[in-house]
């Protein structure tokens, strides 16, 4: 009986789960996943906690201890309905995922994740949700008013994700700070949360720079490849990397199943696609400055400088990448000495060549370029082009030698 319950509370539940996922806006769904499932659920574990809950007190469970917990739930009926509140109560909260997001405009395939996530974990996927209304609200913060006003309006679907990759941080600092596991000598969360850093950043520029390709951009293909190939190689990387921190394992060059293997080549097509927005983007920015495109108050200088870090960004970051993939491996060479001395919060390595310098280097450019062109413009306005043309030579120069360096086995120190 107890079993026979099981399949059929999970059965219905799963059948529940997939009307919010495919037919959120339907009559039916409304009422099977808030009346009909959750009520057959609550009557049945109302049954199995009336049948078995004064034997499992008397048998010495209850909530005062983990102990008592564990005597409690050694009751199979008991423990089905434990399972049964699970999801009775996940379905409620999909439900109500779904309504609020009605409600408050953000499109349905945007919290798809956050309901999956829900369904496997509860309540890691309504967090999920709030941070995605938080990134969303975050984009009407008056902060944004302070900003030049051609920089007022970023792309909303890449900001928000950019937001929301910043607010992951959060849940994952506090999962590294709970779980002691290490992989390599380092914590299992620290990647996922140089990642998520990394995303946020990359996202943030992506959206900032957007209206520079013109107002026509938006529209076209290519527009739409900039904005939801970042977005979803974004959410697959930090879910992907994070899923094998979850599990103490390695996520890049983790090729030990067909499984994994097929988990980090998606990886790298991600990775391509990443770079490749960032390239495009700086392609039709440059585009839009010869025809006059540019919004109003962009100074030239600053718009070519955007323009030659994102082009920088795309096709320097696909070079480094593609070597430390095909290289299966960030290192190159034989460790100098003992130990394994680094770099501290970047971890690249100082005995042996690192292709993760010149990677980041290159990866960055898109906001170094920008930047030094901002800062001339305001200290020095009469030098400001010859200043920023020189120091993006000299910043692709030392991309190029640290990248040549690596290529080597030299450590970075060596340079």
């Amino acid at each position: 009986m107890v079993e026979t319950l099981f399949s059929l509370g999970s059965s219905t539940a799963l059948a529940g789960w997939l009307l919010l996922v495919l037919l959120p806006g339907a009559r039916a769904t409304a009422w099977f996943t808030a009346v009909l499932v959750p009520g057959l659920l609550a009557l049945a574990y109302t049954a199995l906690v009336a049948g078995g809950w004064a034997g499992a007190l008397a048998g010495g469970g209850g909530f005062a201890s983990m102990a008592e917990l564990r005597r409690l739930f050694a009751d199979e009926r008991l423990l089905l309905a434990g399972w049964l509140h699970y999801l009775a109560f996940d379905l409620l909260i999909g439900r109500h995922i779904v309504q609020t997001a009605r409600h408050e405009g953000l499109r349905h395939a945007a919290v798809v994740p956050a309901l999956l996530l829900c369904f496997l974990f509860g309540p890691a996927g309504w967090l999920l949700f709030q941070l995605q209304r938080v990134s969303r609200r975050a984009l009407q913060a008056p902060a944004w008013a302070r900003l030049p006003a051609w920089l007022r309006a970023p792309e909303p679907t890449l900001a928000a994700c950019g937001v929301l990759m910043g607010l992951l941080l959060l849940p994952t600092a506090l999962a590294h700070a709970l779980d002691p596991r290490l992989l390599a000598g380092v914590g299992v969360w620290v990647k996922p949360m140089k990642f998520q850093l990394s995303l946020c950043v990359f996202l943030l520029t992506l959206a900032l720079f957007y209206p520079l390709a013109g107002p026509g951009f938006r529209g076209s293909w290519a527009g739409r490849f900039v904005v939801w190939g970042p977005v979803l190689a974004a959410v697959y990387e930090v879910a992907y990397i994070s899923l094998r921190a979850a599990l103490g394992q390695a996520s890049h060059f983790n090729i030990a199943t067909p499984l994994a293997g097929l988990g980090y080549g998606l990886m790298g097509v991600g990775a391509v696609v990443l770079v490749a927005a960032a390239g495009l983007l700086g392609w039709h920015v440059q585009r839009a400055g010869r025809a006059g495109a540019w919004p109003a108050g962009v100074p030239p200088l600053l718009g070519r400088a955007t323009a030659w870090g994102l082009l920088m960004s795309g096709v320097l970051g696909f070079i480094t990448g593609a070597a430390i993939s095909a290289g299966g491996s960030s290192l190159v060479g034989s460790a100098l000495g003992a130990g394994a001395a680094h770099v501290p919060l970047f971890g690249w390595s100082l005995q042996k060549g690192d292709l993760r310098v010149a990677h980041f280097l290159a990866l960055h450019a898109m906001q170094v370029l920008p930047l030094l062109a901002w800062a001339v413009l305001h200290a020095l306005p009469g030098r400001a082009a010859l200043i920023t043309g020189a120091g993006a030579l000299l910043y692709g120069a030392l991309t190029a030698a640290t990248f040549w360096q690596a290529l080597r086995g030299q450590p970075l120190l060596s340079i």
